[in-house]
This record gives structure tokens, C-alpha cells and sequence, in this order.
């Protein structure tokens, strides 16, 4: 989990290729922030956060092959959806959340830049409850 943009920064500067991202919801399904919270990973520091839209931002730079600060290596975008706390009737509208960030502030309305895969995690269990 590399849930920070300053953490962004130096993973990719000792070599990693994929960005794993815990995306945290308000109970509404509205996206709330880029965060785990405790307890989390052996070994990692638990509390960084970001804001979503921020952090596509940076990522779209850094995965534009024209941008200053191209990250040839950056290949991959994990995010790992924490649903637990949004209501069932309200999981559509957090899909719908997602894609609106994804679109307007990774790929800035043009979904041929950047050149990033985006994969989406979501727990069966977290679909499924009430």
C-alpha cells in the first residue's frame, strides 16, 4: 500500500512498476480518501493519506511519456476498494464515483493517456453484505 504521494515517489525511485492504493468511501458511496488506517501491513506505517484526485493527478503525470517526470516503469494501478462501511443501495453510485475520478483526473477526459493499467479490487464479501 503506497497510500501517499510522497510514498508514491520513493517506491518508484527504488524500482517499483505497480502502485498498490487503498481507496476509502464515505458510508454514501462517495469517495473519501486515499487511506487504510490501522491495522494494516507488518512493517508499514499505517496513517498516510492522500486526496484521490490529487494523487490520479500526480500519477497521470507521472505515467505520461511527456511529462518531466516519466516514470517509464510505472506499468500498473491496484486499487484496493475498502467498501465495508458504504451501505449495499449505495455501492453502485461508489462504482460510479470511481470511474468519474478515473476519467476526469488520471486519463483528463482523453482514455488514451496515460499509458496505465487499472486494476480494481474488490472483496466478494464487501459486494455482498447488507
Amino acid at each position: 500500500m503506497v497510500n501517499s504521494i510522497f510514498e508514491l515517489d520513493e517506491y518508484l525511485a527504488r524500482g517499483a512498476n505497480a502502485i498498490e492504493i487503498d481507496l476509502a468511501f464515505h458510508n454514501n458511496g462517495t469517495v473519501k480518501q486515499v487511506y487504510h488506517g490501522y491495522p494494516c501491513d507488518c512493517l508499514r506505517v499505517c496513517d498516510e493519506r492522500e486526496n484521490f484526485a490529487r494523487y490520479l493527478n500526480h500519477l497521470r503525470d507521472l505515467s505520461n511519456p511527456n511529462h518531466m517526470n516519466y516514470q517509464k516503469s510505472l506499468t500498473m494501478l491496484f486499487l484496493d476498494l475498502k467498501l465495508g462501511d458504504v451501505a449495499r443501495k449505495d455501492k453502485y453510485k461508489a462504482g460510479e464515483e470511481i470511474a468519474k475520478y478515473l476519467i476526469t483526473h488520471l486519463w483528463n477526459k482523453d482514455l488514451s493517456e496515460p499509458h496505465l493499467e487499472v486494476l480494481l479490487s474488490v472483496p466478494i464479501l464487501q459486494i455482498l453484505r447488507l
